[in-house]
């Protein structure tokens, strides 16, 4: 009978130290990253990242950390290069981009803002001072 209860006792033991170890959390890969990028999955990636964050510690988080932060460089030029394409082709002969789509491309800059505030910082400006050009314009 005593030899029950320990053989019970070092598979609680045991049991308890698996069940708490956890394992450690899986890294985001370069490919994990690249295929984001061309299914335009980056920005669910960069959430990704944070969660993993939030749950990691150490040289795992700085890891992720860094990771993230070569996530939102990407998110950051992809959303510029969307502007820029959008106000060369919307841009008419007198240099200036009609109000519809300077407002929804200061909507979808919005996250830009966590991923990079001092980029966020220069082109938010400009783009109101496009839409604050074609209002002006327009009420003369």
């Amino acid at each position: 009978m005593h030899r029950y209860i320990i053989q019970f006792s070092v598979a609680s033991v045991l049991l308890a130290i698996v069940a708490c170890g956890g394992s450690k959390p899986a890294l985001i890969s370069t490919s994990d990253i690249n295929s984001a990028r061309h299914a335009g999955g980056l920005s669910a990636l960069y959430d990704k990242a944070d969660k993993l964050i939030i749950e990691s510690r150490g040289s795992t988080k700085e890891e992720l950390m860094g990771i993230q932060s070569q996530i939102a460089g990407m998110l950051v030029e992809d959303k510029k290069t969307e502007i820029d394409k959008v106000l060369q082709e919307k841009k008419t002969e007198h240099g200036l981009v009609d109000r519809s789509s300077l407002t929804l491309l200061l909507a979808s800059v919005a996250k830009m803002k966590v991923w990079d505030f001092k980029r966020y910082s220069v082109i938010v400006p400009s783009l109101k001072n496009m839409l604050d050009k074609t209002n002006h314009e327009i009420a003369e």
